[in-house]
């Protein structure tokens, strides 16, 4: 998906990488690596502060862009893979599906301030 600014490209695979990719010349600019499963969806946030991914290990993980660290890895309610992620508008809230049927809703700000 491409970041809001349309300067940055994000990427996932089979290969269990996050990558993201200039689009001034397509080349990497940081690549995230903490998932031991296929990434199936990345997405950035309203801001481009963040990525969110899920993975076929049944994980979502929240990425911070600017020094690589992972803000939140989260498995909960899901039973295997999970397939698409999204952040709502005001970034307060992400959006999960798997492969169980289960659309999960995530309060990001309960969860982050929990790991303040």
């Amino acid at each position: 998906s491409f970041s809001h600014s349309g300067e940055f490209l994000v990427s996932s695979s089979g290969d269990w990488l996050v990558i993201v990719w200039s689009t001034k010349d397509f080349s990497p600019s940081a690549v995230f690596q903490e998932s031991v499963a296929p990434v199936t969806c990345s997405v950035w946030s309203p801001d481009d502060t963040m990525i969110l991914s899920t993975s076929h290990d049944g994980k979502f993980r929240l990425w911070r862009v600017h020094d690589l660290w992972t803000l939140k890895e989260s498995s909960g309610p899901h039973r295997g893979h999970l397939w698409s992620c999204t952040f709502s508008s005001d970034q307060q809230y992400a959006l999960t599906s798997g492969h169980d049927g289960k659309i999960v809703l995530w309060d990001l700000k309960q969860m982050l301030e929990r790991n303040k």
